[in-house]
């Protein structure tokens, strides 16, 4: 009989995992877009907003990149969101 992982140590695998994808991207300007903002709340995001991270993370950086830099939106709603959420985040942190 196979154990199951119980739900917390499920959700902390899955943060783990995306907060490693987001430092690793391919291009180091990515990494530091979007490492960052996973370190610091990707605890405390719902299902949705994981959800939409690991969309985000299956997007090309030089799509994603200029989309973030150029002020301009996804078609997911739910992305759009968390894109608003990054520019704010490091707006917050430039300042």
């Amino acid at each position: 009989m196979a154990e199951t992982a119980a739900p917390g140590m499920e959700r902390t695998s899955r943060c783990k995992r995306l907060r490693y994808r987001a430092w690793h991207r391919g291009t180091r300007e990515m990494d530091l877009l979007l490492g960052p903002l996973a370190d610091s709340v990707s605890d405390a995001w719902g299902e949705v907003e994981l959800a939409a991270f690991e969309r985000l993370l299956d997007r090309r950086d030089d799509h994603l990149h200029d989309v973030i830099m150029q002020n301009g939106a996804l078609e997911d709603a739910d992305e759009n969101a968390l894109i608003e959420t990054l520019r704010a985040f490091h707006a917050g942190a430039s300042t």
